[in-house]
């Protein structure tokens, strides 16, 4: 599983997706964002992601308690 913040410096978490499913098309991914993604356009680039099952969008601030919720309904039996 990885937990992919949208915005980071170098790159963003949808280059990172990217990258990630060059190695490993079976991870899990979360995308987690502070940021209103239909602003920033980050919702259809995630919406074009040629993807059997499509990231999870997890909105932020959050409870870490929470997290762990969201995290666990995402992913099953960890």
């Amino acid at each position: 599983m990885a937990l992919i913040d949208i915005k980071m410096p170098k790159m963003n978490g949808i280059e990172l997706y990217n990258e990630i499913r060059k190695i490993n098309d079976k991870v899990k991914v979360c995308f987690i964002t502070a940021f209103e993604m239909q602003k920033d356009g980050h919702f259809s680039s995630i919406a074009k992601l040629n993807d059997k099952d499509k990231p999870a969008i997890i909105r932020k601030p959050i409870e870490v308690d929470e997290l762990v919720k969201k995290l666990k309904a995402i992913i099953p039996n960890s």
